[in-house]
């Protein structure tokens, strides 16, 4: 091969490697400690507690604690109906357990002094349900200040059709630097031979639309919730409500009362218990149906079991209740099986944008799975704890926002500039901040590079208008993959200004205040609400579509806004073959436009 021919297919090669990562995302580490322990409504003392919390890590502490607790009260038939209706002993219950946990940090950081770097465990997020209960505790500073967008929600699964408390989870989700996380607390159906029931409670508990995006909108606006979802064609990823999976890192764990397979015999699960534990392994009700589908097969994963069963204890001992049993001589007394009812599942599947390459994926892995101390034995359950390590984006936001607006200058095919310095000090100020979106479109997307696969003309490039002072500098507003893109408006002024939108596309929701006084700001926030048709004319547009909306001030000045929805989560590769045969377009509506460098 002579010379020419191979720097020809060196050109190839480097204009086929993926775009370099964008350099404002990075990954964090960020250690949980999330346990889980069926207290059959009985109290341990926080000193008992605190051997629990040192598990599994020795000089610094995680930064989560997650605990979740089953049967905080005693979960008879007049109990749940009350507590359904009424939370008053589960409220209490929880207050309770809540201070006893507190009192346990202070025994933690007296051990091991300098854990939590002189600062306290603070309870950020709890949520109950009759006998559930969740906590989240955090004391990391860097943690604390980056907790956003947090809210619980209660999930019954229990009698009266799934009515009722006694069974289901309690959720909590926040977003952590720019990934979000949900942690559940679960008691689901008991009974050996009840799979089905476990399987079903689990189907409930994820398939409930339990937190809403409605919520941080604060009434800012008049928008009809009603308006913003749809029951026609394919789920919509841009719907209003949303659920357990819809996080990039979920935490499941739980008495979710799996037991051993109802096959075997009673007396060989004992033996089994002290002698083959790999073998009882294999019979788990969970794993079985796990490695069948018929449950937790949304990605989920477990480490390995390596410890011995959590239930039936003897209260207060440390023998499973067979042997007490035996060794009274009570053989009429009902006894359980021993099975890991006890455990904590984790998923990491990333739900917002990222780039194609996955390099920056959340991910989580398991540093320990064991039993808790046996020194807490007030219950006939153990406890469990699993120490893990989840890996999170962080984004710098401001060289978010200046890639944004090189992108927007891109897209409207003008060179990138640095921002003026009087933008910040007088005039309109619209800032374009999309929520969670970690990566802009690929530096390469100048006009020179350009692949048009869409015949729209590109996006207007429209001059600054201009009123009373007031400079208008048009964004980009990106939605993608039901990430909604949010613009800071700021009247620089003198004057308060009236405000209207008009020529807003029929799939994106934007909301914008009436006015603005004087040096005051308010939130532009663009959703998109995608119905059947809109879905179509997204698959039949190769996955894009755009629009310019546009915002008047007073009446008079004009500001043309592009708002854009993409179907991926992923930014698309940029870099076509050197050698690759131009493709003639093919025509397009009129409502999608050309995006340089964009399939």
């Amino acid at each position: 091969m002579d010379l020419s021919a191979v720097r020809r297919v060196e050109a190839i090669t480097r204009n086929l490697e993926p775009p370099p990562p964008p350099t404002f995302t990075t990954m964090t580490d960020v250690d949980i400690f999330c346990g889980t322990y069926n207290v059959n409504g009985k109290r341990e003392k926080a000193l008992a507690l605190s051997w629990w919390l040192m598990q599994g890590w020795t000089t610094s502490a995680p930064h989560l604690f997650v605990i979740t607790l089953q049967e905080m009260i005693d979960l008879s038939a007049a109990n749940v109906v009350k507590e359904t209706i009424a939370d008053t002993r589960s409220k209490q219950a929880a207050e309770d357990w809540a201070a006893e946990l507190r009192r346990a940090f202070g025994y933690v950081a007296a051990a091991r002094p300098g854990c939590f770097d002189g600062a306290t465990p603070q309870l950020i997020a709890e949520e109950h349900m009759v006998g559930i209960a969740l906590f989240v505790f955090a004391w990391d500073e860097t943690v604390l200040s980056s907790v956003e967008d947090l809210c619980s929600a209660r999930i019954p699964t229990g009698a009266v059709g799934g009515r009722l408390g006694n069974k289901g989870a309690c959720a909590v989700r926040f977003r952590l630097r720019a990934s979000t996380l949900c942690f559940v607390g679960a008691h689901l159906s008991a009974h050996r031979g009840d799979v089905a029931g476990r399987n079903a409670d689990y189907a409930a508990v994820v398939g409930k639309d339990c937190f809403s995006r409605f919520a941080p909108w604060r009434g800012d606006v008049d928008v009809d919730k009603a308006e913003m979802t749809t029951s026609d064609g394919p789920p919509n990823p841009c719907r209003c409500d949303f659920g357990v999976l819809d996080h990039d890192v979920v935490v499941f764990a739980g008495d979710l009362n799996y037991r051993v397979d109802a096959s075997i015999a009673d007396r060989e699960v004992q033996f089994l218990v002290r002698g083959d534990l790999p073998k009882l392994v294999a019979l788990d009700q969970l794993n079985v149906e796990r490695s069948a589908g018929r449950t937790f097969a949304h990605g989920f994963e477990e480490a390995p079991l390596t410890f011995l069963p959590t239930y039936k204890y003897a209260t207060g001992t440390t023998q499973y209740d067979y042997e007490v049993a035996d060794a009274d001589g009570a053989t009429n007394k009902k006894t359980r099986c021993p099975a890991w009812c006890d455990r904590v599942l984790w998923r990491a599947e990333p739900t917002g944008p990222r780039p194609a390459d996955g390099a920056f994926a959340e991910s989580v892995a398991a540093r320990t799975y064991d039993r808790a101390d046996d020194r807490l034995k007030v219950s006939d359950h153990r406890a469990v704890f699993a120490l893990l390590t989840a890996r999170l984006r962080d984004v710098d936001a401001d060289a978010r926002d200046a890639a944004g607006r090189d992108a927007a200058a891109a897209a409207r095919g003008e060179a990138p500039r640095a921002p003026r310095a009087d933008e910040q000090r007088s005039g309109f100020e619209v800032l374009t901040r999309p929520a969670s979106l970690s990566a802009p479109p690929p530096a390469s997307l100048a006009p020179a590079t350009r692949r048009t696969s869409l015949s729209a003309p590109a996006l207007p490039s429209p001059a600054p208008a201009r009123h009373a002072g007031v400079d208008l500098d048009p964004p980009l507003l990106w939605l993608r993959a039901g990430v909604d893109a949010v613009s800071t408006i700021t009247n620089r002024s003198p004057e308060t200004v009236a405000l209207a939108l008009a020529r807003a596309p029929p799939w994106a929701r934007l909301a914008l205040p009436p006015s603005l006084a004087p040096g005051a700001s308010a939130t532009l926030k663009a959703h998109a609400a995608l119905d059947a048709a809109a879905k179509l004319a997204l698959a039949e547009h190769g996955g894009l579509l755009a629009a310019t909306a546009t915002v008047s001030v007073d009446g008079a000045a004009t500001h043309l806004l592009p708002v854009v929805v993409s179907a991926t989560p992923n930014w698309p590769a940029a870099h076509p073959a050197a050698d690759a045969p131009p493709r003639a377009p093919p025509q397009r509506a009129s409502s999608v436009l050309a995006i340089p460098g964009m399939k």
